[in-house]
């Protein structure tokens, strides 16, 4: 298990093993952040109207 924080604000998004998608819960950020954490990728999306 790996953590996953947003790359828009930083916030712990939980502990996740494999691929996945997490919305950033911060009314603020409220990004899209996709991870691979075996190929240790991770990229994040603004939410439209900006970050």
């Amino acid at each position: 298990m790996q953590e996953v924080r947003c790359k828009g604000c930083g916030r712990l998004l939980g502990k996740y093993e494999g691929k996945g998608e997490v919305k950033c819960p911060k009314t603020k950020c409220g990004g899209m952040n996709t991870f691979d954490t075996n190929a240790r990728e991770h990229r994040f999306t603004a939410k439209k109207g900006g970050a």
